[in-house]
């Protein structure tokens, strides 16, 4: 983190005995509020997807688990396939 601050990447404060780093935003072009929201915009989108698939992991997850721990394998299949 030091290197980085020596190198102008990150800014460094020091307080007391406490250091605390933070990126430099001279370093970054502006952007204007219609591309921010842009972006939130797709953040949002990625954060349902990411939603939607950690469920289906979840989902294929617990149909791995009842085949390897309790079930038949053709209940499981249907478990699964459900």
């Amino acid at each position: 983190m030091e290197q980085l601050a020596q190198e102008g990447k990150i800014q460094e404060k020091v307080y007391g005995k406490q250091k605390i780093y933070f990126a430099d935003q001279s370093q970054f072009a502006d952007v204007s509020d219609a591309e921010l929201k842009e972006m939130d915009a797709r953040v949002a989108e990625l954060g349902a997807e990411v939603q939607t698939i950690s469920q289906s992991c979840r989902q294929l997850d617990t149909g791995v688990h009842c085949w390897g721990k309790t079930c038949g394998l053709n209940l499981c299949t249907q478990t699964v396939c459900i």
